[in-house]
């Protein structure tokens, strides 16, 4: 009994449709303009496909707001990198697919360090920028089985109304045609090895032996070509570590910034690993990067910046933060005396402030 329902109802569809399509013939409409490539049913899931993409384009450029004022300094130069766009993106359900950048659209490759000391089984990590682009990948959002490319700058993120030629086994070998593969080689792997790290285009892994000697790294892409001294020695280990700040107050909010550079002393003045580890206690109140510096969080209140050596001795500093949001202290006044002994009620972020 479903199944005769199921048929009937299929052939009452068929029916509409040829019925409808003989009405626009009657009416003078030919099937090439119902039909045809440029016809209106054409044109409408055209339409309709690029509405789609101007959803997840407005997405990206609210991600990018976010999280642009969620780390933007004073000097307004702190950028969003593209990938923790891309990766929001991809926790909110999106497909999006990437391959390296093409050989051709870049004019070199730079390494961050051209050499560097390394204790005995220690690792390390160099950082490739290719030279010419943005990005070590170009994204593609896939909309009704087609990729569209993403563009970014900056992490500002503009997607292509026109379909790609690519299809989802260009991604699965996108190693081939025009892009190629990061590679690198150690001229000595007794003393380093070294490896792409996984799941990245620009991210070389160091790994150090026993032998207290020299190698060389090599990296190569495409035919671009850059090297870096690794000098393995007996480690050097930190007995003290100390900030250049014990206490501090940063403001966020809806304009004034206030933000805090820390900066980590290690002693001895020779230790090997000179790198810390940032963390907060509470980072909706303050947060901290890997290069120390502290931003003012969502949240008013207090909130501790430790710094912890990372050669195995475990070794912290800490900073008491307090954080001030601009919208709850704009209104607020104190008194302010001048040179000459007037006595005013100013805005408190006006104040001279941490001094």
């Amino acid at each position: 009994m479903k199944s005769s329902k199921t048929t009937t109802a299929g052939i009452t569809l068929v029916a509409l449709v040829v019925t409808i399509v003989v009405l626009l013939i009657l009416a003078g409409i030919t099937l090439t303009y119902v039909l045809g490539d440029n016809s209106v049913f054409k044109q409408a899931s055209q339409a309709k496909i690029k509405t789609e993409i101007g959803k997840i384009e407005e997405r990206a450029q609210m991600i990018y707001s976010d999280k642009l004022m969620g780390t933007a300094s004073s000097t307004l130069s702190t950028k969003v990198e593209t990938s923790e766009v891309i990766e929001q993106l991809r926790n909110e359900g999106y497909t999006i697919e990437q391959r390296p950048v093409a050989v051709g659209d870049i004019t070199g490759i730079s390494l961050d360090k051209e050499s560097m000391t390394i204790g005995k089984n220690k690792t390390a990590e160099i950082k490739v920028t290719y030279e010419g682009v943005d990005e070590p990948f170009v994204y593609y959002v896939e909309v009704q089985g087609k990729y569209y490319q993403m563009h970014s700058n900056k992490g500002f993120i503009t997607i292509d109304r026109e379909a790609s030629n690519l299809t989802k086994a260009d991604f699965e070998n996108s190693g081939e045609g025009t892009t190629a593969t990061l590679t690198v080689t150690s001229s000595d792997e007794t003393v380093a090895t070294a490896k792409v790290k996984e799941g990245s285009n620009n991210t070389i892994e160091i790994e150090a032996k026993e032998k207290d000697e020299e190698a060389i790294i090599t990296v190569t892409y495409g035919n671009y070509e850059k090297t870096c001294t690794i000098k393995v020695v007996v480690p050097v280990l930190a007995t003290d570590i100390s900030l250049n700040r014990t206490a501090y107050t940063v403001t966020g909010g809806d304009s004034w910034t206030n933000d805090l550079q820390l900066v980590a002393t290690l002693k001895p003045t020779n230790v090997i690993e000179k790198e810390v580890t940032w963390t907060s206690s509470n980072p909706e109140i303050a947060t901290v990067d890997d290069t120390g510096l502290v931003k003012a969080g969502t949240k008013g209140g207090d909130v501790t910046i430790t710094a912890t050596t990372k050669d195995g001795t475990n070794l912290s500093a800490k900073c008491s933060i307090t954080t001030e949001l601009f919208s709850e202290i704009k209104t607020s006044t104190t008194s302010y005396t001048d040179n000459e002994g007037n006595t005013a009620k100013i805005p408190r972020w006006f104040c001279c402030r941490n001094k």
